[in-house]
């Protein structure tokens, strides 16, 4: 279903952003564009607020496990 994948995405862009990866790094994880990538990244902090890739890190960071899928 691809509403499922594309919430998987945000979180995997997310996590990956946490972990200090590029857009150009993230794309090729995901097998999509640096263009996508940077618009997916952008997005993400847009819903959340935030201005930067170091706010997301620690939100990603505070939300722990509780982020990730069981």
């Amino acid at each position: 279903n691809g509403y499922h994948r594309r919430v998987h995405s945000c979180v995997d862009v997310a996590e990956f952003v946490a972990q200090g990866k590029s857009n150009r790094q993230i794309a090729e994880l995901l097998f999509i564009s640096e263009r996508t990538a940077s618009t997916h990244v952008a997005n993400i902090l847009s819903k959340l607020g935030f201005n930067t890739r170091t706010q997301l890190a620690g939100w990603v960071a505070a939300k722990g496990s509780v982020f990730r899928e069981t």
